[in-house]
């Protein structure tokens, strides 16, 4: 069992820096060799990496006197690495592009993880501050536990194990989760201890990888370009020479869906999604005949977890713009997220990995999303610009929330109201002002709140007040907000991580969508009817008479297997005054009608 610095006692964890290193701290620096390591200028270490339900070799150049690092990871057939140039971490996904890590927090961790890379403990007077949490024992082991800050970075706490006084293991806090890091096999390379073995546990997402290190080399020196992030890659291809090309998309429950081929196959319906990546359904890869490996572990909303295998896509093109050899994700998602009525369920998500390639304009006012390849010129897109930043994979804005600031999610693929994350309420003390809307589900709420991004302002915006979750993305202690598309269509949108901004240009007239004016959540079941799995207090469905599991075969006398969920919705947000009438299906009873008065109840 790990004990995350988070979740250590209140007492301890405030308690003052120790004003002197700790005695296992210099057992640490006399163990680990630090009188020898000042004379080592950089390593080479090469091994083999499982992860993921799949196995590759691995190489990770380090700079032992700033930090800076590589590490490249074969995994099967698909390549990702991460890094850190001494200025800013960067990550490269699968797909073999690349983006900086540079929101606050990113920068922050980068220092802390360059502070152990380059072993900053071995070293006095560089601004790092130590607390000590005493001893700790765990399998019949004793520990010395210290959390070290370095200057600039997030505190780390590393255990240090009072028999060999060497590391243990270290904790860390990601964005959604935490990291525990444990080394093992210590061994002496030129007077220098050095961990053969480490394996890295994200506790919250029952997920882990480990490092198997067959060969340490120390060099004098290793060019500055190793630890620089990769080049944008060569798998663009704009047919016919274009220079963009503009797509239709169809709005379903506010998310964009644009017809996608795939190995010259489909046209497939993809949902747009800034927050999310590349991923295919288990239906699309059938059809596809693609075939998955590996398994990994997916995380989102809630704290659900999801069984992930892996395969590449010869070609994706969407209009003119076509990319080669596309690493995707294949996820089991549930009927009534797929589901779209009588039409072709969704066929996947097309998130980061297009994004990282393409400057993507969404334009609500003719439908139509435009491409245009980062590698080439491109004119700069109308709007207010406003500077985004990552602190994994999806893009950031500094916003304010009810003039509190923080950081806005830009997630093209988030239909709710805007989310408002509990961890950053709960650190606002914001919980007061925002909890005191519509009663929801399990204490969470619906309200408005003031938003504002860079010069735009969203008064009166719809907000969901997410509880935090053990893991996923209400799991966050990074980011305050991640916007709804309800108020993102409300512009013409410009997203261009080449130029890390995104414009908006508002669309005269435009409003948010109206909230649910029935009062009742439903989902779509298999059979083509829908199930009832909330009602709203003092709602319209309330006063009607609908009840919590009830099944609806039929609105205004249109077979609800002609209807999707998104379908259900629109009617739903209906012209307040507007009457509709539900057919009931209720076990034990026979169907019965009611007519529900559609009407605003969110205050």
């Amino acid at each position: 069992m790990t004990i995350a610095l988070s979740a250590l006692p209140l007492t301890l964890a405030l308690a003052a820096p120790v004003p002197r290193v700790p005695p296992a701290i210099v057992a640490l620096r006399n163990a680990s060799g630090c009188a020898d390591w000042s004379h080592v200028a950089a390593l080479q270490i090469s091994g083999t990496h499982d992860g993921d339900g799949l196995t590759g070799p691995f190489h990770e150049s380090l700079d032992t006197r700033d930090g800076r690092s590589a590490i490249v990871v074969h995994e099967g057939t698909f390549v990702d690495a991460q890094g850190f140039d001494g200025h800013l971490a960067w990550l490269q996904d699968f797909s073999g592009a690349s983006h900086p890590l540079d929101a606050a927090h990113a920068r922050e961790l980068a220092r802390t993880d360059a502070w152990m890379d380059r072993r900053g403990w071995c070293n006095d007077g560089d601004g790092t501050t130590y607390r000590s949490y005493g001893i700790r024992t765990h399998a019949g082991r004793a520990f010395d536990v210290v959390s070290a800050t370095p200057r600039g970075g997030e505190p780390i706490a590393i255990w240090i194990d009072r028999g060999s006084h060497l590391i243990d293991r270290t904790e860390e806090r990601l964005n959604e989760s935490g990291e525990v890091t444990t080394f093992t096999d210590w061994r002496t390379v030129g007077d220098v201890a050095i961990p053969f073995e480490r394996r890295v546990d994200y506790p919250e997402d029952e997920d882990s990888e480990s490092y198997h290190v067959r060969n340490v080399r120390s060099v004098t020196t290793l060019p500055d370009a190793t630890y620089a992030a990769p080049p944008l890659p060569n798998d663009v291809r704009m047919v016919g020479g274009a220079r963009s090309t503009r797509v239709p998309y169809v709005v379903e429950g506010i998310k964009p869906i644009v017809n996608v081929m795939l190995n010259g196959r489909g046209p497939f319906p993809f949902v747009i999604d800034t927050g999310g990546h590349f991923i295919l359904t288990p239906a699309t890869a059938a059809r596809l005949g693609l075939d998955g490996m590996g398994n990994g572990n997916e995380t989102g909303q809630g704290n659900g977890i999801r069984k992930v295998g892996f395969t590449n896509v010869r070609e994706v093109r969407i209009g003119d713009a076509a990319i080669a050899n596309q690493p995707a994700e294949i996820i089991p998602y549930g009927f009534h997220r797929l589901e779209r009525g009588p039409r072709p369920p969704k066929a996947g998500w097309l998130g980061l990995q297009l994004f990282e390639r393409f400057a993507t304009t969404f334009d609500p006012r003719t439908h139509t999303i435009s491409l245009a390849p980062l590698a080439s010129s491109r004119p700069i897109a109308a709007g207010t610009r406003v500077p985004i930043v990552f602190d994994e994979d999806a893009p950031l804005v500094d916003c304010t929330i009810d003039a509190r600031p923080g950081l806005c999610m830009i997630d093209t693929g988030n239909a709710s109201p805007t989310i408002v994350e509990g961890n950053w309420i709960a650190k606002q003390r914001l919980a007061p002002t925002l909890q005191h809307g519509t009663l929801v589900l399990d204490g969470e709420s619906l309200g408005r709140a003031d938003i504002r991004i860079g010069s735009i302002h969203l008064p009166h915006a719809q907000i969901s007040f997410a509880k935090p979750t053990i893991r996923g993305s209400e799991a966050t202690t990074v980011e305050a907000a991640i916007l709804s598309e309800g108020q993102l269509n409300r512009f013409t949108m410009t997203v261009d991580y080449g130029r890390h901004a995104v414009w908006f240009a508002p669309v005269p007239g435009a409003l948010e969508p109206p909230l649910d004016r029935s009062g009742m959540f439903v989902d779509k079941d298999r059979d083509g009817n829908f199930s009832v799995w909330f009602v709203f207090p003092h709602s319209p469905a309330e006063r009607a008479g609908v009840k919590v599991d009830d099944r609806i075969v039929a609105v205004d006398g249109i077979p609800s297997a002609r209807l999707a969920g998104t379908d259900f919705r629109e009617i739903a947000q209906g012209a307040v005054g507007s009457r509709h009438v539900y057919r009931i299906q209720r076990k034990g009873k026979p169907n019965a009608s009611v007519s529900v008065r559609l009407q605003d109840f969110l205050p």
